[in-house]
């Protein structure tokens, strides 16, 4: 079996790792398995390539804001990335998140249809159903084929034109008639609505949760060293773990909480984003945490861990801050509440800061050994070995499906 991945971003970021931890699986198994990514610093593993460079990706941003495409150009890495397809004729193809301005999506999608390839199609954003927006949020005109877009430039970074129909139109083509495909939901919140998508609808729809490397989160950190270099002290130290300041992320949201929050013995800190232009407040801003060790012991050292989001899938953070013996606390969208595992926190309704606070304050007020007992015995289902195998097991079921195929022609 010979496996070929294709994601945005390698080995970095919450898909980049997830495809890592399923690649080094069928490699370990005794398969041949191999990586192509288009964004990001150049990996020097073995097995891996980048397709592209970063000023074309650029380009094509700028090409697609003017043309109201997304997912359309990138011509040249899109033809590497074709020509790599034809030299090394994969049994099965797995696409990750392919957005990030390297990939004409349409035109890969068609080829691996045309050459009847078995192809697995993981997804953790919603813009392979929509075929515009990565979050539709409450907007449901991706349920009719889109066109005249309420948040045009939200939704697909257009600046002009309006061509979110026939970028609709355009991914359904390319997906119709796909007999090879099979799709796969990170939560049973996007399957649902994946099934009732006139572009994925007519496909295999199944679920295998996101999993993490228990090897390197885990509750084994010294907790009090790390508290000791924030100077938390006595407080109780609430961690925010986002890559970017943005409305969707809720950065207006979790400065909400910490303003309802500011006469109480708390430290909210913050690992990924910097602090925003001007900002002068008490949070801790910790930067881009590059050494996942280094981000586990901040889990750990935690007390409560918040997710701010308007808009997530099935975040991987909330699954990191369990394993390493902290609740999280979120907010009731998409598939948020599936990963908040095990009892380790709970969600409340979008944008209610009093709910968040009070929330906040009942879970920081048990010792870190509830919170262990809580998740005894119940780790393995965060496992990224678990993912990993479950997808496997999917290759060969395709495999074999195909063979039975072959055999009846």
């Amino acid at each position: 079996m010979y496996v070929l991945h294709i994601n945005c971003v390698y080995p970095y970021g919450s898909t980049g790792k997830i495809t890592a931890s399923i690649h080094h699986t069928v490699c370990d198994s005794g398969e041949r398995s191999f990586v192509i990514y288009g964004r990001g610093r150049k990996s020097d593993a073995p097995l891996t390539k980048k397709v592209g460079c970063e000023l074309l990706a650029k380009y094509n941003n700028v090409r697609s804001r003017v043309c109201g495409d997304p997912y359309g150009g990138c011509f040249l890495s899109t033809s590497q990335l074709l020509q790599f397809l034809r030299m090394q004729r994969p049994d099965v193809v797995h696409l990750q998140c392919m957005n990030g301005f390297f990939a004409n999506i349409p035109r890969v999608i068609l080829f691996l249809k045309e050459h009847h390839i078995p192809t697995v199609l993981t997804l953790h954003a919603e813009f392979m159903y929509t075929g515009n927006c990565a979050h539709a949020g409450s907007c449901e005109r991706w349920k009719a084929g889109c066109g005249h877009c309420p948040r045009l430039r939200e939704a697909t970074g257009s600046l002009l034109l309006d061509r979110t129909a026939s970028e609709f139109r355009r991914m359904y083509d390319a997906f119709h008639g796909f007999s090879e495909l099979t799709v796969v939901g990170v939560s049973e919140w996007i399957c649902q609505r994946a099934s009732v998508s006139p572009i994925l609808r007519e496909h295999r729809i199944c679920k295998i949760n996101n999993g993490i490397d228990l090897r390197v989160f885990s509750d084994r950190y010294d907790r009090g060293r790390v508290r000791e270099n924030l100077k938390t002290g006595q407080r109780k130290l609430v961690l925010l773990v986002t890559p970017s300041f943005d409305p969707a992320k809720g950065s207006d949201l979790f400065f909400a909480l910490v303003d309802a929050m500011h006469a109480l013995p708390f430290q909210f800190a913050v690992a990924g984003a910097d602090a925003p232009a001007g900002y002068c407040g008490d949070v801790v801003f910790l930067g881009n945490v590059k050494d996942q060790t280094e981000l586990a012991a901040y889990y750990g050292a935690a007390d409560v861990v918040v997710c701010c989001s308007r808009y997530e899938t099935y975040p991987t953070v909330c699954l990191e801050a369990a394993a390493c013996g902290t609740p999280v606390v979120g907010f009731d969208v998409g598939g948020e509440a599936e990963a908040v595992h095990n009892g380790i926190g709970d969600v409340v309704a979008l944008g209610d800061i009093p709910a968040m606070k009070q929330k906040v304050l009942e879970y920081s007020a048990r010792p870190k050994a509830y919170w262990k007992q809580v998740l005894s015995g119940k780790r393995d289902q965060l496992s990224d070995t678990r993912m990993s195998q479950a997808y496997i097991a999917l290759y060969e079921q395709l495999l074999e499906k195909q063979h039975e195929t072959e055999k009846n022609i």
